[in-house]
């Protein structure tokens, strides 16, 4: 009973160890997308104004679709 009990414990660790590798691959890709988003905003002036420009956007319409619904304290 004992065999059983330890093919089933490394199968479930293999499984384990397995799912965990791929967590750490899709980490690395997520690092190594965002070391090149950054690389390209320091360089690319162009890349940075519409950024900026598409965030201060989007933080606006935020702005306002939230309004109605922040309290007052006045």
């Amino acid at each position: 009973m004992s065999c059983t009990h330890y093919s089933l414990e490394s199968s479930l660790t293999k499984a384990l160890a397995e799912k965990l590798g791929n967590y750490v691959d899709q980490y690395a890709e997520v690092v190594e997308k965002e070391s090149h988003l950054s690389k390209l905003y320091k360089e690319d002036l162009l890349f940075r104004f519409t950024y900026m420009r598409t965030s201060m956007g989007v933080d606006y319409l935020l702005a306002c679709l939230l309004e109605p619904f922040m309290p007052s304290f006045l």
